[in-house]
């Protein structure tokens, strides 16, 4: 880990006053084969939503502009069931 992944990993921390573990437990139990989380490049993204997901803010909307082959929208419909996503 590098002093910038350090400081984001705090940052994320404080604003969602949750745990960067909780989120990355949420995610492996929700996908738990998803390859995403597994990318270090992508992991942050999948986290954040994790991190929405465990502040207990209400999603109604996504709206998800697909680039890949997938994986984000399923993370999100995993973890927003109740939202509509387009």
């Amino acid at each position: 880990m590098n002093i910038n992944e350090s400081v984001e990993i705090k940052e994320f921390e404080q604003y969602f006053n949750i745990s960067i573990n909780d989120a990355k437990e949420l995610l492996l139990n929700i996908v738990p084969n998803c390859t995403h989380i597994q990318d270090s490049n992508h992991q942050i993204e999948a986290l954040y939503f994790a991190g929405i997901a465990l502040s207990n803010l209400t999603i109604k909307n996504i709206l998800e502009f697909g680039t890949g082959q997938g994986a984000i929208i399923n993370i999100l419909a995993n973890l927003f069931p109740q939202a509509i996503l387009y």
